[in-house]
């Protein structure tokens, strides 16, 4: 039974600098129980497969998350993260 997925991409300079992260997980209803029950036969009935190929109906029942797209900062020569604190 599979709980989430992951999608990590590396960011045009490779190994320096920000990278893209996306998490997706299961919907749950007001009750807290999972909209879906993911237990894949076959790898394109994985939650990966079904959220990278946007495979409906399958994809109703995920949730998509995305990281904060840091910015660089001259001053400090690094990229940053304003969470508004």
């Amino acid at each position: 039974s599979e709980i989430g997925a992951v999608l990590y991409e590396n960011n045009v300079a490779g190994s320096r600098g920000p990278r893209r992260m996306q998490v997706c997980i299961n919907k749950v209803d007001d009750a807290g129980d999972s909209t879906r029950q993911w237990q894949p036969a076959h790898k394109d009935e994985e939650m990966l497969s079904c959220f990278k190929h946007c495979v409906k109906p399958a994809i109703h029942h995920l949730i998509s998350m995305e990281n904060k797209v840091p910015s660089w900062n001259e001053e400090l020569e690094a990229y940053v993260l304003d969470f508004n604190g």
